[in-house]
């Protein structure tokens, strides 16, 4: 009886100490401002600030006020390692908890572990947690190691992807919060903090403007409100009090507009006056 209660408690606070991550961002800088929609030049630190050995490819995610996106976290580590057996895995640098700085390749193999990120099959069946083994680059971090993560040190100096969400002319603060963690962790810890972004709109010439993707924003414009609103593949493009929604086509139409148009998504979308165009990366905003 007395083995069956302490088999209990255990099962009741292993799960306390393996779903949690133990990885944590406990520095990070951007070399500001940041452009939107690319890969902006970062340092960060996350350490390993459990009581165990951490098998992990560095899982991560980047997020603003729009909230954490659906879907898997990419490895941070790729950075680093590329395609396996295409590219030429670069070293990170590890501080260890003496204090000592190392550098270490990733190396190829097997991890496993539970996936606690939702999944939905193709029934809607929700199908984690569950239990995953895969192959992928991954480091060995000891209690107290310290990733030193510098985008300038990678393949092609590649640094962490950052959306827009706001259309801006000047240079403004956005909110962003981000993740690194172990494969199998339930519970993220966030890295909140304000990034000076470059302007999203740009003056091309006289009459046009460019402007950086963004899913829904405003920008006032000669003394004009213009706002753009994406959802399901239906744009509203208002101007002032004047508002036109237009159904984005499928991969055809847009397949067709790349091959013999001038790579637009759309066509000229008018609305009192001011025309707007939608390609994949970009808009254009011709007064």
């Amino acid at each position: 009886m007395k083995k069956l209660i302490l088999i209990l408690v255990v099962l009741l606070i292993v799960p306390c100490f393996v779903f949690g991550s133990d990885l944590r961002i406990t520095s990070l800088e951007f070399r500001e401002p940041v452009i939107a929609r690319t890969n902006a030049p970062i340092n960060m630190e996350i350490e390993n600030t459990g009581g165990n050995i951490i098998k992990t490819s560095l899982p991560y995610k980047v997020f603003g006020s729009e909230g954490m996106p659906e879907g898997g976290a990419q490895p941070l580590l790729g950075a680093y390692t590329g395609r396996h057996g295409v590219d030429e895995p670069q070293p990170i640098e590890i501080k260890r908890a003496s204090g000592e700085i190392e550098t270490v390749i990733p190396v190829w193999g097997e991890i496993s572990y539970v996936d606690y990120d939702p999944g939905v099959n193709r029934d809607g069946e929700v199908i984690n947690p569950q239990e995953v083994t895969r192959e992928t680059y991954y480091i060995e971090l000891n209690p107290g190691d310290i990733v030193l993560f510098d985008s300038t040190k990678t393949l092609s100096e590649h640094g962490v992807w950052i959306g827009a969400n706001q259309l801006n002319l000047k240079e403004y603060t956005e909110e962003m919060n981000f993740m690194v963690y172990e494969e199998g962790s339930a519970e993220k810890k966030v890295y909140t903090t304000e990034v000076l972004m470059a302007p999203t709109v740009i003056q091309i010439n006289e009459n046009t403007y460019g402007t950086a993707y963004v899913e829904a924003g405003c920008v006032t414009l000669e003394e004009k409100e213009i706002c753009i609103l994406i959802e399901d593949k239906i744009v509203t493009f208002s101007v002032d009090d004047e508002v036109e929604t237009y159904n984005l086509y499928g991969f055809f139409m847009n397949w067709l507009n790349k091959i013999f148009g001038d790579g637009a998504i759309s066509d000229n979308l008018i609305v009192n006056g001011i025309t707007l165009r939608l390609y994949e990366d970009y808009f254009t905003i011709d007064l």
